[in-house]
């Protein structure tokens, strides 16, 4: 039986609602934590340095398995391969262990949110408020039940009404707070009992540039295993999200600026990528500026374009390659159009 299902409009919706699920308290409240206990700088070269390797590997996978297996992170590895079934499980484990914190302290952040909307903003601020809040029996378990109903409500619409949607709203007003809240901390200073004046232009500088000064092995230790912990967080990678939000990936999407790996199978508009060895061209998809290796096959209708193509490309009939950098081709099948370039 096929089952119908929704997939995001537009790679805006997705980028969107992608980021609504990694940036979040992991990023706005533990990030700078584990930066002002790290050391500042030293920690954010570090987790650069594993997101633009370690992080960037994990996300792109995930959202490609997601993508060919159009399953659940339950079943999407099994569909790989029945012994990778295990993961699938695991994956699913930790999303369920995460639930009942997260819906707590979104019920914290409903809290306040209430409060500052109602002008309490300033009684809020004071020492005591938050420890009286979490010590009531009830208003923290009703701003749980509250925060959980308006997301189930969200996930209920489904992916386009519901997810994609609210993406589109909430995640403009985050960014301006994170702006707005960012501009404001470089203004602000703060006086010590002895007289000591620090400024958020001090602490910026503390926050951005590396202080190797005294630090051990032990400690260097630390701060990756502490930037590794944070990537997970930071990324939503190793949770099964990106596989879920990968499965609602339309086939026709654009692939841009990738790299897309042996075993995948691409269909829409693809450009400035490079298509490893093994991977299938599907009918009907437009490739420009790319570099096409060898062994990858294009199937029928396709137009290839400003690419360069390796040997042993196999192309099937009706399959228009034109104004290329280099045409080698090998294999069966009928060019229609050839412009290479000398």
């Amino acid at each position: 039986m096929n089952e119908n299902r929704n997939s995001f409009k537009g790679s805006i919706g997705f980028v969107l609602a992608a980021a609504g699920s990694a940036v979040g308290l992991g990023n706005i409240w533990r990030f700078p934590y584990l930066a002002a206990k790290d050391g500042g700088g030293l920690f954010l070269v570090i987790y650069i340095v594993l997101a633009l390797t370690f992080g960037f590997t994990l996300l792109t996978t995930e959202i490609a398995i997601g993508r060919k297996t159009k399953q659940s992170p339950l079943t999407a590895y099994s569909k790989l391969k029945s012994k990778w079934k295990p993961l699938g499980i695991i994956a699913c484990i930790v999303p369920i262990m995460i639930f009942p914190y997260y819906v707590t302290i979104g019920g914290w952040v409903l809290k306040y949110l209430l409060v500052y909307i109602t002008g309490n903003g300033h009684a809020a601020a004071q020492d005591g408020y938050f420890s009286g809040f979490i010590g009531q029996t009830a208003e923290p378990i009703i701003m749980m039940l509250v925060f959980t109903i308006i997301v189930a409500f969200i996930i209920f619409r489904g992916v386009n009404s519901g997810i994609e949607s609210s993406s589109k709203i909430i995640m403009p007003l985050l960014i301006v707070l994170v702006l707005g809240v960012s501009v404001y901390s470089l203004t602000i200073s703060y006086t010590d009992i002895d007289g000591t004046t620090r400024t958020g232009l001090q602490g910026l500088g503390a926050y951005v540039i590396p202080n190797m000064k005294g630090i051990t092995v032990k400690q260097f230790c630390t701060v990756l295993m502490d930037a590794m912990g944070q990537l997970f967080y930071s990324l939503s990678v190793a949770m099964g999200i990106m596989i879920a939000y990968g499965s609602y990936v339309s086939d026709d999407a654009k692939v841009i600026n990738s790299l897309v790996e042996k075993g995948c199978e691409i269909e829409g508009e693809v450009k400035n990528s490079v298509i490893f060895p093994g991977v299938k061209i599907g009918k009907n998809s437009k490739v420009f500026n790319s570099v096409i290796m060898s062994d990858t096959t294009i199937e029928e209708n396709v137009i290839v374009n400003k690419a360069i193509l390796a040997e042993n490309v196999f192309v099937e009939k009706n399959t228009v390659i034109g104004d290329n950098k280099e045409i080698v081709v090998i294999g069966k099948g009928e060019i229609v159009k050839s412009n290479a370039v000398k």
